[in-house]
């Protein structure tokens, strides 16, 4: 059985009846001695005072008193239990013999029976006191018996002084045992109460103390225990059932211990337990399985042996050492790691005593880098070895080691064993190893690395003055460059003027006569040479897109459209090609498409467009379909995607790898059956990733070809917007029928242009005044009230800029449209054309519809807001 002793058991009561019967006091057998050496001598004396010569009657009395004296001699000499004998068996046997002689069971001695009974019970114990009351009970039924039969002698003829003398003798001394017992059973009340209260406040203090060692326990991890072999029982502190995982009742023994243990750990653990049963000490660490967790323990324990050498209890601890064991484990990890860290290291690693300087450790580097073997280095300083080239050095070092705690990449010159100087950079911090304070520090080589900053350094002179010599040779061709980039805009600016203004006199011209020929083979030919204008026009304009775009100078506009509407004009545009091949045009915007975007609507259209036109270029029958949908979204912006399919005659994948490069196609052979630039998706693409998207393309051959663009539109407004109604007439009929005789001033210096103009004036019913530079146009605007003013930019004498700004100055000038239109097309000439005072741009070659309708607009104004 195992019983924990994690609590104590309870105090039991104490039974002050149960403490009669303890080591007789010496002082009152003294007492009961001495009254009966008196009360005998005082017999004797009374027997020989009446001169009664009664002599068995004088030798008991005189037994009496002998008793009393034997007594009282034994307890002198230290007999305690020898006197306390004599005196309850003389007592007995005087008392005895007195009421022989006296009369037997009716005789007056007999009455001190009860007071020696009690006196035995006193002094020895209760089961005395009941043998003596027997044969005392015996005793008198035997005084009767023998009375009775007369066996008895004659009674001694007893005087009333003897009587009464005998009477006091018995009634002192009983009183004597009743008041010595009573104040003994006082006393010793007294003091059981004290001891049961000395118990109880032991007791506490025992249980507190307990408490205090269980709580000490489980601060220190450590458990007790005892074990009684003999009667195999086990007692756990609460603290070892925490360790064992196990209370009182689930543990059966030691076996049954071990049998909790790690399978790899038991025979071990067996081992020292037989070892220690056979006579030596139990101290043995092992590992306990508990549930699902692993322990490290450590059993110590001594043994109680018998007389034969047997063990026959023993008492130990268990202490739970797993967090130790993890400790240890981790410093041994991390000293195994500091070593392979410190034998690896690529630099001289050493440790070295802080008290004497001298090498505790070095690993191979030192002999690799400087010559010495790690066992020529161990117990030696480096002062010893010499590897230090100046003592100051080595103190400088040391005072800021000693200083700071750590000195990091201090370089200073070291010697090899051969007697070779090496530059070196030394770092070393101050580390407590073993209870000493110790140098770790670790060396570099940098001779290598200071050869090399010194060529470095002759490298780098030259090198300034490469440099400084390439900075200017580089700051020449920057000038150059910019110079270049300069002439570019200017060759693009005048290459722009150049052929858009005779390209504006052919399609005007082409137009007016197309206008006027009743011929139809004449108007078939002028119709046909329009095409080709219009074809010349987009290549043209494609060129200054690209050249623009390489440049940095197209910008976008952020403006609100309709994605239905710009797709529908696309189509619009392309419909008659397509309809004279046999092509179907269709288009699927998906639904989750806002109504109203924000983007730059005309180049989406010129993507649109570039994607349509080869669409139908390349394909021969079927259907074009122009789709849109989300590609992603939140709430300020929409990534769209927009496919242009047909079933044309595809492009191998070959062939793809070519597609989106400037001035390529597909198959070079292709542009002389279909024509073209290889300009569009080169520009398509730029547009695209302007407006933060992409372009690419999917197709097999044979089988047709889906271009797509991805571009970002802003969400458009919340504001409603609301269509204006359709006007189905033309804008030259509109300025006939409403603005007949309204007089415009023309200033133009290229008579072709200048007659196109005019002609295109009076064909919509306007008035017409020319001017052949911007000084004449500032003198006529002053003069003269016109309605709306077309300006030229470049002419002779005064350009259109600064005659614009003169006109805007002429003092109570109403504020007259003025309208650019020039062949410079750029963005910077439009907005420079705006910063002068000039209402719009129409750039060369315009189409007469577009130049109606930007007339229209300003006339329907009035008087505009100038700028």
């Amino acid at each position: 059985m195992i019983r924990s002793s994690g609590h104590l058991p309870p105090t039991p009561a104490v039974d002050p009846a149960a403490t009669l019967s303890s080591t007789p006091s010496p002082a009152l057998i003294r007492f009961a001695a001495l009254i009966l050496f008196l009360g005998g001598m005082a017999s004797v004396a009374t027997t020989l005072t009446l001169g009664q010569m009664q002599p068995v009657r004088l030798a008991l009395q005189a037994m009496l008193a002998g008793t009393g004296l034997l007594a009282i001699l034994c307890l002198h000499w230290g007999w305690l239990v020898a006197g306390t004998y004599a005196l309850v068996v003389g007592c007995w046997l005087v008392v005895t013999g007195l009421a022989t002689i006296t009369g037997g069971a009716t005789a007056a001695a007999i009455h001190a029976y009860p007071a020696i009974i009690i006196f035995i019970g006193w002094l020895i114990d209760w089961r005395a006191a009941v043998i003596s009351a027997l044969i005392t009970a015996v005793t008198i039924f035997a005084f009767a018996a023998a009375e009775n039969l007369h066996y008895l002698p004659p009674a001694l003829p007893t005087s009333p002084t003897q009587r009464a003398t005998m009477t006091v003798i018995i009634l002192a001394v009983a009183t004597a045992v009743v008041v010595a017992l009573v104040r003994a059973y006082q006393q010793r009340g007294v003091e059981n109460l004290r001891i049961s209260r000395d118990l109880a406040h032991r007791s506490h203090e025992l249980e507190r103390s307990q408490t205090e060692l269980n709580k000490a326990q489980s601060v220190a991890k450590v458990g007790s225990w005892i074990a009684d072999f003999g009667a195999e029982t086990i007692q756990l502190s609460t603290e070892a059932q925490r360790i064992i995982g196990s209370d009182a009742d689930a543990l059966r023994g030691v076996r049954d211990y071990l049998a909790r243990l790690h399978p790899a750990d038991r025979d071990a653990a067996k081992l020292a337990w037989q070892a220690a049963m056979d006579g030596g000490a139990l101290d043995h660490e092992h590992r306990i399985v508990v549930g699902d967790e692993l322990r490290w323990v450590r059993q110590k324990a001594d043994f109680e042996r018998n007389s034969e050498g047997k063990p026959g209890r023993a008492v130990g601890i268990i202490q739970d050492i797993t967090d130790r064991h993890a400790a240890e484990s981790s410093l041994r990890l991390s000293e195994e790691r500091f070593s392979v860290a410190f034998r690896s290291s690529p630099l001289a690693a050493s440790i070295a005593r802080v008290a004497d300087g001298c090498f505790v450790e070095a690993n191979r580097n030192y002999e690799r880098y400087f010559g010495w073997k790690r066992e020529e280095l161990l117990g030696r300083s480096s002062l010893d070895v010499g590897l230090w080239a100046s003592k100051e050095a080595r103190s400088e070092w040391l005072a800021i080691l000693l200083r700071d705690g750590r000195v990091v990449d201090f370089e200073t010159v070291w010697r090899h064993k051969n007697g070779e100087l090496r530059h070196v950079s030394v770092s070393a911090e101050l580390a407590e190893m073993g209870n000493e304070q110790c140098v770790l520090a670790h060396v570099s080589d940098i001779t290598e690395r200071r050869r090399a900053q010194a060529e470095l350094e002759q490298h780098r002179h030259h090198l300034e003055e490469l440099v400084f010599s390439r900075t200017a040779e580089l700051a020449t061709a920057r000038d150059a460059a910019e110079a270049a980039n300069r002439a570019k805009s200017v060759f693009l600016a005048n290459m722009s003027h150049e052929l858009r203004t005779p390209m504006n006199a052919i399609m005007g011209m082409t137009d007016l006569a197309l206008r006027r020929a009743s011929d139809p083979q004449q108007a078939d030919w002028l119709a046909k040479s329009m095409d080709a204008s219009r074809h010349l026009l987009g290549v043209i304009n494609d060129i200054l897109d690209i050249s623009r775009i390489e440049a940095e100078r197209m910008t976008l506009e952020e403006k609100d459209f309709s994605l239905s509407e710009v797709i529908a004009e696309a189509l619009s545009i392309q419909d008659e090609a397509a309809r004279a091949k046999g092509l179907q045009l269709v288009s699927e915007i998906a639904a989750e498409i806002p109504p109203r975007l924000c983007g730059d609507a005309m180049r989406l259209r010129q993507i649109l467009l570039n994607y349509l036109g080869n669409a139908v270029k390349f394909s021969e029958s079927g259907e074009i379909a122009v789709r849109a949908h989300v590609v992603e979204g939140d709430s300020l912006s929409l990534l769209l995607r927009i496919e242009v399919e047909d079933r044309g005659i595809g492009i191998s994948d070959e062939q793809q790898l070519r597609l989106f490069h400037a001035f390529t196609q597909a198959d070079d052979s292709m542009t002389r059956k279909y024509g073209g630039t290889g300009l569009g998706l080169i520009i398509s693409r730029r547009i695209a990733r302007l407006m933060g998207g992409d372009t690419g393309v999917a197709s097999r051959e044979g089988r047709g070809s889906t271009f797509w663009a991805t571009i970002r539109l802003r969400q458009a407004s919340a504001q409603a917007v609301t269509a204006a109604p359709a006007d189905l007439e033309c804008p030259r009929e509109r300025l006939a029928a409403n603005f007949s005789g309204r007089r415009v001033l023309v200033v133009e210096d290229e008579p072709v242009n200048r007659e196109v103009a005019v002609y295109l004036l009076g064909d919509a019913g306007l008035q017409a005044e020319v001017a052949t530079n911007g000084l004449e146009a500032v003198a006529m605007a002053g003069s003269g009230a016109y309605d709306l003013i077309l300006m030229d930019m470049q002419m002779p004498i005064m350009n259109g800029l600064e005659a614009t700004r003169a006109i805007r100055a002429l003092p109570g000038m109403p504020p007259i449209p003025i309208i650019a239109m020039t062949a410079n097309a750029f963005d910077d000439d439009r907005e420079a054309c705006l910063a002068a005072g000039m209402n719009a741009h129409i750039g060369k070659p315009f189409l007469p519809d577009a130049f109606y309708a930007e007339l229209l607009r300003w006339l329907q104004s009035g008087a505009a807001d100038t700028p």
